[in-house]
């Protein structure tokens, strides 16, 4: 390991040890403050099916009457994070993450900066200006951990730029491995950034550059996202069709709101944002001590700023939503891009986060500049306003963190066996409701999930599993993949599950016929006694399996010929 990158990876823990520290006091403390309590749901589930059943956490009977649990495209099974959630429990784990994807983030803008050319001060400078603007600290301290994977996209960028350098096509296959690993961690939104980014990039470069490389590695690279990203957009664009969202009501911000999100000062979660959400959907600080380092970066010639002045345009273009004619934003959710996934978008101003990047960028072009023109007086210019920007940065953005700690929800009293309750406040304590071993009817999802499923709680529950005809039916084994029980019926008769039905459940043991009985599972079953098993698997996760060892394969191959 050289001297640099000891002083990257120093470097990047120290700013996120000091940019998260409101957390670090209240490590494993459950955070219930808005969609705290809806993530730490979707990080329990996975997490209590490895480790109580030893199971893949393919299906989750704890929400909503059942759901599929990994093809869900909000949840975060396929992260190497998740290793560190089975360690320290979900709860710690995502709290972990919070602090270790940041200096990822931190680290990746140096890593930027250096394969752009930059010197290490400029690099420096480049690594703060993202990893310091308020989009980080907003979304994550209202419990949007789907936006975790941002601090990806410098990676990306840079894995393009040294296939470029290097006119080599295995960086760019590596970055397409990095895009993938986005979608892997839940971030739907953070991975067409990812895409947009690397498209906007590409024609300039070629233009800057005088080169098709910058052509040939975006190829790969999106080849490469096709192939290893199967693995869970292929399950993710089934759920989606079973449960679709539709298209979200628009939004329009004008160039002046957008300056309000990225230089006001006033970034608390708490305050009311220019549209119909809370800020943590607009704010995406930039101190103006960044700016200026951006501005001398984009005025000294065209080659290096060019790119990344059409970046930062694009994507606040973008982030204007419904305004003007033929807005790029309703032409990205058109049902004709990623199976119709994107129609449910939630607010263009997101957008504003790649802009964001592109200051960063621009400011490490200026700080570079600066500190090779100013010859001595330069470097120790550059020092001290970069301290201003990052301690400027520290009071804005991190603060927001606080509010995590804010709300609590009720802990419920453990239940025997599995059983669903449609009790009102379930859809605000689903993390708990699981944790006593109770499915949350009352649920809160992407989209409106409806289910036929009935609580203990109401008037007609029958059980978690009953005979429509005479006869009995006995619960042998209950996991969230596989059901097994006793039947004993004088003819032929129906079972029915109390759980939403769905094609991924199967026979595996025993006679009968699956079918949706009015939503939920139902088995046609013939007369006498047996043992039946049913089980739950992923059909399309084998097919993206397969695509990912064939990119392994590719990548193995790119290595061994050095291509």
């Amino acid at each position: 390991m050289t001297t640099e990158v000891r002083k990257v990876a120093l470097g990047s823990l120290a700013f996120a040890l000091l940019f998260a520290w409101p957390i670090i006091p209240h490590l494993g403390q459950f955070g219930a403050f808005h969609d705290w309590e809806f993530a730490t749901e979707l990080h329990w589930v996975p997490y209590y099916t490895v480790v109580h059943f030893h199971q893949l956490p393919l299906w989750n009977p704890y929400k909503c009457g059942g759901m599929p649990m990994f093809a869900n495209p909000q949840s975060r099974i396929l992260t190497p994070f998740f290793l560190l959630h089975l360690i320290t429990g979900p709860v710690m784990g995502a709290q972990l993450e919070i602090i270790l994807h940041l200096a990822l983030l931190v680290a990746g803008g140096y890593v930027l900066g250096r394969s752009l050319g930059m010197a290490p001060l400029g690099s420096m400078v480049c690594a703060a200006g993202f990893g310091s603007s308020s989009w980080f600290y907003l979304h994550l301290a209202e419990g949007h951990t789907v936006f975790l994977p941002t601090v990806y996209l410098p990676w990306v960028v840079a894995a393009l730029c040294t296939a470029i350098n290097r006119k080599k096509l295995l960086p760019a296959a590596l970055g397409g491995l990095a895009i993938a690993l986005i979608f892997f961690e839940g971030g739907l939104y953070v991975g067409i950034f990812a895409i947009i980014l690397i498209a906007t990039l590409t024609a300039p470069m070629m233009l800057t550059r005088r080169s098709f490389w910058p052509l040939w590695s975006a190829m790969t690279m999106a080849l490469f996202v096709g192939g290893f990203s199967a693995i869970k957009l292929l399950p993710a664009v089934d759920f989606f069709k079973l449960y679709p969202r539709g298209v979200t009501g628009g939004e329009g911000n004008q160039w002046s709101v957008e300056s309000l999100c990225l230089f006001s000062r006033n970034q608390d979660i708490l305050h009311t944002g220019p549209g119909g959400f809370g800020f943590q959907e607009y704010g995406a600080y930039v101190s103006m001590a960044f700016v200026l380092f951006a501005l001398c970066g984009a005025i000294y010639g065209w080659r290096r700023p060019l790119p990344w002045l059409i970046v930062g345009y694009v994507f606040a273009r973008i982030a204007q939503g419904d305004i003007g004619q033929h807005p790029p934003w309703d032409l990205m959710r058109s049902e004709k891009f990623f199976g119709g996934m994107l129609t449910a978008m939630r607010l263009p101003s997101r957008f504003l986060i790649g802009t964001a990047m592109a200051f960063a960028v621009l400011a490490g072009f200026g700080a570079d500049l600066l500190s090779t023109k100013l010859r001595r007086v330069g470097p120790v210019l550059v020092g001290i306003v970069l301290a201003v920007a990052v301690v400027d940065s520290w009071l804005i953005g991190p603060p927001d963190f606080k509010v995590i700690f804010r709300d609590s929800t009720h802990v419920l009293q453990p239940s025997p066996h599995f059983q669903q309750m449609r009790q009102l406040g379930a859809k605000g304590n689903m993390t708990h409701v699981a944790m006593a071993n109770m499915g949350a009817l009352e649920c809160y999802e992407y989209t409106d999930i409806k289910t036929n499923a009935v609580g203990y709680d109401q008037d007609g529950y029958r059980g978690e599993q009953f005979l429509i005809g005479p006869g009995t039916v006995t619960l042998t084994r209950w996991t969230p993949n596989v059901l097994s029980f006793d039947l004993s019926s004088p003819g032929t008769n129906q079972l029915v599950v109390n759980q939403n039905y769905n094609e991924g459940w199967r026979i595996s043991e025993g006679q009968g016929e699956l079918f949706n009985n009015n939503g939920l599972i139902g088995v046609h079953v013939p007369a006498g006694s047996q043992h039946l098993t049913l089980q739950y698997h992923t059909r399309s996760l084998e097919v993206g399996l397969l695509m990912a060892f064939v990119g392994f394969v590719a990548l193995w191959l790119m290595k061994r010929f050095d291509w």
